[in-house]
């Protein structure tokens, strides 16, 4: 939660290069750790819980220690400011809940139909997109602080320039991403998944994550 109110922060101060590289900090340290685990020989569900939770934790503290977390304000918290952020937020953590579970349909129908070694495999190839989440997700948070400046100012042209600028690069960065994913696909599955993936249900997999990969030279102008 203070990483969080960090980002909210700085994004709110418009501090984007501030609010870049602590995405950054929180971003890599996490990779950097799935990485060791997997030279390591050690990437089990339970050991990537703990190290993710460690490094969000990092980044808290971090967060903590900059003050930007706001954390100190919780003494002078009063009870209208906290019904009046509970009203702010009520129908966002709505949306958002039955976003969430509406985005796990396909687990669960699966899972029902075709048990859990179909969803092991899917999840696999599924999951691999975080690789494409993270520079979406970093430059989405960007673009959409400017076209809010550009929109509030009234200037719709900047608005229609910026969506154009970012969307149109971002898909060129995915497009440029596929041959890479294309060919690369089984080397990754079997990085991530090890040994128990070799011969039909890591080719299942890596396919899975090709095909999601194609799919996703949409996802930038689809986020916008």
């Amino acid at each position: 939660m203070p990483a969080d109110v960090v980002f909210w922060r700085l994004q709110a101060d418009e501090e984007y290069t501030k609010k870049f590289w602590f995405r950054m900090i929180n971003s890599c340290s996490t990779i950097l750790a799935f990485l060791v685990l997997v030279f390591l020989h050690r990437f089990t569900l339970e050991n990537v819980i703990i190290y993710n939770f460690v490094t969000n934790c990092t980044s808290s503290l971090i967060g903590i220690i900059w003050y930007k977390s706001g954390i100190q304000y919780i003494a002078r918290r009063t009870k209208e400011c906290v019904t009046e952020i509970f009203h702010f937020g009520k129908f966002t953590f709505g949306t958002t809940m039955f976003s969430s579970l509406l985005g796990n349909t396909d687990t669960w129908i699966l899972n029902f139909v075709l048990g859990p070694a179909a969803v092991a495999v899917y999840n696999l190839g599924n999951r691999l997109m975080a690789i494409a989440e993270l520079p979406l997700r970093s430059f989405a948070t960007t673009a959409m602080s400017e076209m809010s400046v550009a929109y509030n100012a009234k200037d719709t042209q900047e608005v229609g320039n910026l969506f154009r600028k970012y969307a149109g690069m971002l898909t060129i960065v995915f497009i440029l991403m596929v041959p890479f994913v294309l060919f690369g696909a089984d080397y990754a599955i079997e990085l991530l998944g090890g040994h128990k993936f070799d011969g039909a249900d890591g080719t299942e997999a890596a396919n899975i994550f090709r095909l999601v990969m194609i799919m996703a030279i949409a996802y930038p102008i689809d986020r916008f």
